[in-house]
This record gives structure tokens, sequence and C-alpha cells, in this order.
């Protein structure tokens, strides 16, 4: 299936190896990406998604995903995780095997980050 984005987005991509395999895909528009690696930066000013602002977002996706394969060992689940690669642009098309489940991190009703989980489990 494919997944299709169209506004300026920020895509940060984790894979998944283990009992459960895939990808998870961290997604926030350009404003969103911006506040959130300015909130990892100590409040510094990100004017916009540079290397360093970039890097500060990709240890966020390692800080959840990180949670995540924890919280997974000790259900008796092992998996790894990949490092992170980042995707800035409009009108991005990914193509994925998996069927995604899109779980919306809401803030004010208003989504901050999608998360899509494009894992299975042998």
């Amino acid at each position: 299936s494919a997944l299709e984005f169209h506004d300026n987005i920020f895509i940060l991509q984790v894979g998944v190896t283990g009992a459960l395999r895939g990808q998870v895909l961290l997604t926030m528009n350009e404003e969103n990406a911006k506040e959130i690696a300015s909130k990892m930066m100590m409040g510094m000013p990100i004017e916009a998604l540079d290397e360093m602002s970039r890097s500060a977002l990709g240890e966020l996706s390692n800080m959840i995903m990180g949670n995540a394969a924890t919280l997974f060992s000790s259900q008796g689940i092992a998996m790894d995780i990949t490092p992170p690669i980042s995707l800035f642009g409009d009108n991005i098309k990914l193509q994925i095997d998996i069927p995604a489940l899109k779980i919306p991190l809401m803030e004010n009703g208003k989504e901050k980050i999608g998360i899509f989980l494009c894992v299975t489990q042998d």
C-alpha cells in the first residue's frame, strides 16, 4: 500500500527487526517539527529544519522507539531498531508492503505527530 503526504512534511523512518519487523514512521508538519526540535534543543529558536534540528528530531525518534523496544522486551517480544532516516518535502509517496496503522498524537485537538506502524510479527 502507498502512503501519500502532500504539504511540507517531516518524516522520521525507523526500521524494526526481531520478532516484530517492518518500519515505523513519525510524521509532523514543518511548524510542529520546528517547535519540537526547539524544545529538544532547550528552547533554541529554529528557523529551518537544518542538520542540527533534524538530528534533534532523530534523537526524539530514538527515545520513542527505544522505550517501545523496552516495553515489548518486558512482554517477551524481542525487537531492535535501526538508526532513523529523515525525509522532508512535499508530495512524498512511500510504498510499504505492510499495511499501516496510524496513531495520531494530539495536542489541543490538533495532530502534533502521526505515528504509522508498518510492522508484522513472524
